[in-house]
């Protein structure tokens, strides 16, 4: 006769509800992961910041690093010096613009939304 009340260490319940108990845990996981890497991000260090900063400098001191290191100071980040510096051509600012008018995380959030 098999004994079915007594189960493993780590091993969930059987049937419907240990399907649920493994994706509740999962989802947990994910979100104390995320939780964590996202209050983590400097703005410099990610890709958007380039494109954020070119916007908000403008096309006229597009390639200036100063310009750079004034938007990463106001957004108060650790300033690289690898990243301080335009990978675009001048146009790319122009169509970005529009994001330089918003608060940086929402324009970060229009930008990975779409």
């Amino acid at each position: 006769m098999r004994d079915e009340t007594f189960m493993n260490i780590g091993q969930s319940p059987p049937g419907p509800l240990g399907k649920l108990v493994r994706i509740a845990a999962l989802a947990a996981i994910s979100a104390g992961l995320f939780a964590l890497f996202w209050s983590t991000v400097d703005p410099v260090n990610n890709e958007f910041f380039n494109l954020y900063a070119g916007a908000k400098i403008g096309p006229h001191s597009l390639y200036d690093p100063h310009g750079f290191t004034q938007v990463a100071r106001s957004l108060h980040a650790r300033v690289e010096e690898a990243r301080l510096y335009y990978t675009r051509m001048p146009y790319f600012a122009v169509l970005t613009k529009p994001l330089a008018w918003l608060e940086f995380p929402v324009a970060l959030a229009i930008w990975r939304a779409t």
